[in-house]
């Protein structure tokens, strides 16, 4: 019998390793149905590619086959299990200590800086050096830069494995154990690594002959970091489906890799050593962009694409793609519930296996095109179609118009992205003004033409794949040829994947859609939370500045399909100006009506009124009921908390107590309790939430059940 997989040996390891790590980690949160699918997906592989008798295998190469399969599956567990237990077992039990370290990265987080702190030493109840690193966030603008040496004495926190009630999958691949909030830094010195050095040059250099986002563009396009950019810039880039540009992959690592081959050659160097030259600048600038798990795949990658001719060997993209992964993830198991990570590779794995035959069946039925131009069309089609289910899963849309964004701009991002390496290399001889006069332009002309599709018309969202997403990818291999099937069959077999997927998803949509849905968001800037049922929706804010990020808000938005909010402001706190924030609001998700407090000033009103004539303004006063679909809310307690009843009880609350936003969710069983006054979910304890529960205002609530603490 003809073997329906051909025995990819880095393949079939690698998922073996994949598979230890999801049962690992349905483990450590609890789920059953993950931990039951990655059974059934590794029972699939292991049949496809072991129990199928082939006339090659022997009865003891299957059986070392067997083992070796179940060995890489408890390697993976092994090593999931033990760098989560590091993790979870390095805290310090919130300790004032005074501490010390070097600035790994610096970002803007809601008009404070934040810095990641590496090298980490503590001074105290507790002293000596950690491998973890520290979240700083500091009032006001330090002006820190890469490789300085900082010290300061704070109250330093853990970060929990959960964040959001999900793991906390950044967190752990990255190390970031600790955070802590100051108001003062002191800057002892500078050490940068050499390239941390490299990073900053090519910052100054920018920064020197470019402005605003004009500078923070070309910084991310280099070098991956777009900290830089305004949200608006962010938003921009990807409703138009364009913003994987600033994720150093592939696609840079393939520009750099051309371009310094193409010198090479005319430079009449040998090819070993334009390989070695290659791969080390390749793996240079992987370093230059931290090392991010995209970057360091493409490094991988060509360094078995170079590797194999110059062995008289056949590259192989599959092999290629799992010997990536497999490096990274033993290094840093974590990365695989990372939205970058599965991008990365969902990406480069289809398209090895789908863009070849979609290229050929694209130029079947588009005789007149060029083979190019349908190979540039396929790459781009199946990047959009591996991406979908990952994006929705972690940003809750994507870009309907993304494959013609990517056809039309990965040349000229190729282009300006080479263009942007030589001036950056010529700014340390010539005026970075100069060099980088064209450069500025061209980025003008790219934020211009983006914004033609920066439109929340062109995102698509409001469902999920879920457990769905296995036939979808399974499709896709089908399709792509991976599985040996005759023709028939596996046109026969697509369609019946693609029939499953889609009433799958449509039916785990509508049930989905058809319940009421709490969801909590924001920081101490902007505390907030959702409210849906059946296509209505309650925006309720209980705290909002001037500055404060929306990001979450619309990526809430996307992922349910909410296209427009009501808005009720528990009370009027904080520094914002109605109009200021309705404007801010309406950037996400269409501001129908706009519930204020009684005390609200008449001159905002009125402002208000003239400048979003559509918003309805309703005046609501303590008691007021407010239905969302088929369930009622009533605001009490003064305007401070907002009730969810349901058939007679409270479902979920949103509250303001004692000067702490927060939000629960009840149920006969269970009580979560989301504190949104600091930046991590700090919660109550037990014992306070269920005295407020059983207090006055929140009698009907269910107050005999278990305390789950989201942090």
């Amino acid at each position: 019998m003809k073997k329906l997989v051909n025995l990819r040996p880095a393949l079939f390891f690698a998922l073996a390793f994949i598979f230890g790590i999801l049962f690992a980690f349905s483990v450590v949160t609890g789920n059953v149905f993950l931990a039951v699918t990655a059974g059934i997906l590794a029972a699939g592989v292991f049949i496809l590619f072991i129990i199928f008798p082939s006339k090659d295998f022997s009865v003891k190469l299957k059986c070392a086959l067997s083992i070796c399969f179940v060995i890489f599956i408890f390697l993976g567990g092994l090593r999931f299990y033990f760098a989560v237990n590091a993790y979870d077992n390095a805290g310090l039990n919130d300790r004032y200590l005074s501490v010390s370290g070097e600035v790994d990265e610096v970002k803007t987080f809601d008009g404070k800086e934040y810095a990641v702190i590496s090298g980490v030493n503590f001074n105290g109840s507790v002293s000596g050096r950690t491998d973890y690193r520290l979240s700083l966030y500091i009032e006001g603008y330090k002006g820190l830069r890469i490789g300085d040496t900082v010290s300061f004495s704070a109250v330093v926190k853990d970060k929990g494995l959960f964040y959001d009630g999900k793991f906390a999958a950044y967190a752990v691949a990255d190390k970031v154990k600790y955070y802590a909030y100051v108001s003062d830094v002191e800057i002892n010195g500078s050490a940068p690594s050499l390239f941390q050095k490299i990073n900053l040059a090519m910052y100054d250099t920018l920064q020197a002959g470019l402005t605003g986002d004009d500078f923070a563009v070309a910084y991310a396009l280099l070098t991956g970091n777009s900290d830089y950019m305004t949200e608006d810039t962010v938003s921009s880039f990807r409703n138009a489906g364009a913003a994987h540009i600033f994720a150093v992959s592939g696609l840079h690592v393939g520009f750099l890799a051309a371009a310094i081959a193409f010198i090479l050659k005319k430079c009449r160097v040998n090819g070993y050593a334009a390989y070695a030259i290659t791969l080390i600048c390749c793996f240079a600038y992987s370093g230059i962009c931290s090392f991010t798990a995209s970057s360091l795949r493409a490094v991988i990658m060509f360094a078995v694409l170079g590797f194999a001719p110059l062995t008289g060997r056949r590259y192989d993209g599959i092999s290629s793609v799992a010997l990536a992964a497999a490096l990274i993830l033993i290094i840093s198991p974590a990365q695989l519930m990372c939205a970058g990570f599965q991008l990365s590779f969902a990406v480069a794995f289809f398209l090895t296996v789908l863009a070849r035959p979609l290229a050929v069946g694209i130029r079947k039925i588009f005789k007149f095109l060029p083979e190019k131009a349908c190979g540039v069309i396929s790459a781009c089609l199946t990047a959009q179609l591996a991406a979908i289910p990952v994006s929705l899963h972690f940003f809750g849309s994507f870009s309907a118009v993304g494959v013609i964004v990517n056809i039309l701009f990965i040349p000229v991002v190729g282009a300006l992205f080479i263009l942007l390496f030589i001036c950056v290399v010529s700014g340390a001889f010539i005026s970075p003004v100069v060099v980088l006069f064209l450069p500025k332009y061209a980025i003008i002309a790219v934020r211009f033409l983006i914004s033609f599709f920066d439109d929340k018309i062109f995102t698509v969202g409001g469902f999920t794949f879920g457990a769905f997403v296995i036939s979808y990818y399974f499709a896709l291999i089908v399709c792509g040829g991976l599985i040996n099937l005759k023709r028939a069959a596996k046109i026969a077999l697509s369609f019946a994947l693609i029939f499953i997927t889609a009433a799958g998803v449509a039916i785990k949509t509508a049930d989905y859609n058809a319940k009421c849905k709490i969801t909590v968001l924001g920081t101490e800037n902007f505390c907030a939370c959702i409210v849906s049922e059946r296509g209505e929706n309650l925006l309720v804010v209980s705290r909002a500045e001037y500055v404060f990020s929306y990001a979450r808000l619309k990526k809430v938005a996307d992922g349910n399909n909410i296209k427009e909010v009501a808005v009720l402001l528990l009370e009027k706190e904080g520094s914002y100006d109605l109009q200021v924030l309705v404007s801010k609001l309406s950037g996400a998700v269409k501001v129908s009506a706009l519930y204020i407090p009684g005390d609200t000033e008449e001159e905002q009103k009125t402002v208000l009124k003239r400048a979003f004539p559509d918003v309805a303004l309703i005046n609501y006063a303590d008691g007021t009921v407010i239905s969302v679909g088929n369930t009622e809310g009533t605001v009490e307690n003064g305007g401070k908390c907002f009730l969810i009843r349901s058939n007679g009880g409270v479902t979920a609350i949103y509250a303001k107590l004692n000067d702490s936003p927060f939000s629960v969710s009840v149920t006969p069983d269970t009580v979560v309790c989301y504190d949104k006054a600091d930046y991590i979910f700090s919660a109550y304890a037990p014992e306070r939430l269920l005295t407020y529960l059983k207090s006055g205002s929140f009698e009907n609530a269910e107050s005999g059940g278990v305390v789950t603490i989201l942090k």
